[in-house]
């Protein structure tokens, strides 16, 4: 069996503020005690890795790669993770497509470290939002999604509970741990550390082994992704929505993935205020209370 774990940073326990000194309260830090927030931080989603690694590994795993998503991919210590796995890091930017080595032959996925969507209420550093055939996604559904075209089941994630809400919507049967409750984007009632690691290594393993009962996330093509370039809402169709969302869409937002073609946008749209935007564009009854 061939695992691909997804990892990102902000739903791991104990973080709430944003991984960039800039912003607040971060910007109230020494340098010092910024760099040493932000290494405590990678060794925490380290061991929330190793623990669902482990887990796989008890489930019967024969492969598991890690992808380090999060911001410039250099997140997780290769020095303290499970050797029993492989890590892929560095500028996923330079890859073939968002998803480095993801395609068919993979049989499960799982996502480590998720947060929910932006605009969400009630979520630990919620961010990044689009619609695909009128629901609105965030990171970890429009993975599940790009899975499921690929006919791979995602059958875990870990987070905050918002993000472990929105997953189980899309997902009902998915096996999830939460790791903190938020308070506020930037507060938030943990977990102890030890303990996400100690739940997470329980709840993966006994995800993986129920893999036949989750099936994957399926949309039904041709497939609308409706997303947001620089403040305004642009629109993409196509057939095959691994290409369309990890090729097109992202090159079309900065990314420079490929070969490609020439992207082909049907439609250009101007708001400043490009959520309320995208929702009319959509004009999808999922995107009530957003």
């Amino acid at each position: 069996m061939r695992t691909y774990i997804m990892a990102d940073l902000e739903g791991i326990a104990g973080m709430a503020s944003w991984d960039r000194p800039e912003m607040s309260p971060n910007d109230g830090f020494l340098r010092e005690e910024f760099l040493e927030l932000r290494r405590r931080r990678y060794l925490q989603l380290t061991r929330e890795v190793n623990a669902a690694v482990e887990g796989c590994l008890a489930a019967g795993a024969g492969e598991v790669v890690v992808w380090d998503s999060h911001g410039r991919g250099f997140n997780i210590l290769p020095e303290e993770l499970n050797p029993e796995c492989t890590l892929i890091t560095g500028e996923y930017q330079r890859g073939r497509s968002f998803y480095p080595l993801l395609d068919e032959g993979w049989d499960v996925a799982l996502y480590i470290g998720g947060h929910a969507r932006a605009g969400t209420l009630g979520a630990s550093l919620p961010h990044t939002i689009m619609i695909l055939n009128g629901r609105p996604m965030g990171e970890v559904g429009m993975f599940a999604a790009v899975c499921g075209y690929l006919g791979i089941p995602m059958v875990y994630i870990s987070g905050d509970e918002a993000v472990v809400r929105e997953v189980r919507e899309l997902i009902p049967q998915v096996g999830f741990t939460v790791t903190k409750w938020a308070l506020h984007a930037t507060l938030v009632r943990t977990l102890p550390c030890r303990k996400a690691v100690e739940l997470i290594r329980r709840d993966s393993e006994e995800a993986v082994r129920r893999r036949d009962k989750i099936p994957p996330l399926k949309f039904q093509g041709p497939y609308e992704v409706v997303y947001d370039a620089g403040g305004r809402g642009e629109r993409m169709v196509g057939d095959d929505l691994f290409k369309l969302y990890a090729m097109d869409v992202l090159n079309r937002v900065g990314y420079r993935y490929g070969p490609t073609p020439p992207l082909e946008r049907d439609v250009r749209f101007k708001d400043e205020r490009y959520i309320e935007h995208l929702k009319r564009t959509a004009g999808s009854e999922h995107l009530e209370g957003i």
